[in-house]
């Protein structure tokens, strides 16, 4: 499950200073999806891959969360983002918390490349650490579907000297 990356930590090395990064889990719909990316972030916390779970997003943020101290990370490991309602949202308002170093972006594997053009739109160093794949099929196939929607909104954004509020 984990990436390459986790074997070169250069935080765990006692010669740098430093912390791991955090990881900022964005919100869904309560339920699969959503515990999905939890028990991802979780598993980089119990690494000690992550110092932090940032999680993000109007409501589900508070259910994340309560489901984060069941599973037993510490209340001073975990900060919520409560008014995301959007992927852009997600990283706008999540930013602030984060700062500009770098961070572990826990979403799904569709939505991952949307969240990275939002990050990078931001001027965010994300990580990307996408959390296991829904294995339903219907499922999936809406997600594709939401996908194509929020690029073809998106793309008046990817344009040079255009602005538009986007509703990723």
């Amino acid at each position: 499950m984990f990436l390459n990356a986790l074997s070169a930590r250069p935080w765990s090395d006692p010669q740098k200073a430093g912390t791991p990064p955090p990881c900022l889990i964005l919100g869904c719909k309560p339920g699969p999806a959503l515990q999905r990316r939890l028990q991802a972030a979780i598993a980089l916390y119990r690494q000690n891959a992550s110092a932090r779970l940032v999680i993000s997003g109007r409501g589900e943020a508070q259910i994340a969360a309560q489901w984060a101290l069941i599973a037993g990370i510490p209340e001073s490991a975990v900060t919520i983002e409560p008014r995301a309602q959007n992927t852009r949202q997600n990283l706008e308002y999540s930013a602030p918390i984060l700062g500009k170093d770098p961070f572990w972006l826990v979403t799904d594997p569709i939505h991952m490349k949307r969240a990275l053009f939002f990050a990078r739109r931001f001027h965010l160093c994300a990580w990307p650490f996408a959390c296991a794949p829904d294995p339903k099929g219907f499922e999936r196939f809406k997600d594709h579907l939401r996908e194509l929607f929020a690029a073809i909104q998106r793309i008046p954004l990817d344009r040079p000297g255009r602005s538009s509020s986007d509703r990723a």
